[in-house]
């Protein structure tokens, strides 16, 4: 593992951490949690993106790998969502639903942080391909892009990404044509789904520098 690789690393390591105060903060408050079970995390340290260093040590099985089709995106979203719905409403001895119990939110904050760190870990490598084009045209660009973006899974489904929007207020790195690419590619990646189902919202820098940098 090179210098570079351990930098990135302990970076994540810290993103992830932190990321998981900030949720425990919320909850111990009372706080509104999202509508479906997850996790938000928000305001985390960036995770440093660049050519010489795409994320930590590559795990036995990646949590996140491009959909071999992505135009099954929609199908598989959608049974996905019909099955939150089930989820969420059992039939009553009338012809109405009533709500039921709803799906558990993931079981232990030692879990919710291995999962954003992991899925985020196994995302870099494709993000870095965004990049690396950016750098052909411009040798010298660096910056951050902020991503929001939502995680859909059922358990013997799959995962993929329900929302994504960049921040472009908050977003430093100004090439549209990089900008771009990581929305594709945020659309076009299948993820191992949280565990129980639901949906984790995230909040996530992530900054680009050059070797140099």
């Amino acid at each position: 593992m090179t210098r570079t690789q351990n930098f990135v690393g302990i970076s994540l390591l810290l993103a992830v951490a932190a990321a998981t105060v900030i949720w425990l903060q919320l909850r111990d408050r009372g706080e509104a949690r999202p509508a479906a079970p997850g996790q938000v995390a928000t305001a985390v340290p960036a995770a440093v993106i660049s050519p010489d260093g795409r994320g930590l040590a590559a795990a036995a099985k990646s949590r996140v790998r491009r959909l071999p089709d992505p135009s099954g995106r929609g199908e598989l979203l959608r049974q996905i969502r019909a099955l939150h719905a089930q989820r969420a409403t059992r039939p009553s001895s009338g012809s109405s639903l009533e709500p039921a119990t709803p799906p558990p939110a993931l079981p232990t904050p030692t879990l919710d942080k291995e999962y954003i760190r992991a899925s985020v870990r196994d995302l870099i490598p494709l993000l870095v391909e965004c990049y690396e084009q950016g750098l052909l045209r411009d040798p010298k660009l660096a910056g951050s892009i902020i991503v929001e973006f939502t995680i859909e899974g059922e358990p013997g489904v799959g995962g993929v990404v329900g929302e994504s929007a960049l921040d472009p207020a908050a977003s430093t790195l100004l090439d549209p044509a990089v900008r771009d690419c990581v929305q594709e590619t945020m659309f076009g990646i299948e993820i191992e789904p949280p565990a129980g189902g639901g949906v984790v919202k995230v909040r996530y820098p992530f900054e680009f520098r050059s070797a140099g940098e």
